[in-house]
């Protein structure tokens, strides 16, 4: 079983539904990284220029 088949398995008992074919899963794997990613929010933050 690849990587792609192995998370859509993880995925599918995680959420109860059935397993995404691996060709589909960079959306949700996409998803689940930004929501767990905690430097993201921060990151995207404009930051104010030191006035000179």
């Amino acid at each position: 079983m690849g990587e792609g088949n192995s998370y859509a398995a993880a995925l599918a008992a995680e959420t109860g539904g059935d397993a995404i074919p691996p060709e589909k899963l960079a959306s949700p794997m996409l998803a689940k990284f930004m929501a767990s990613d905690r430097g993201s929010p921060t990151a995207m933050i404009p930051r104010a220029e030191p006035s000179g």
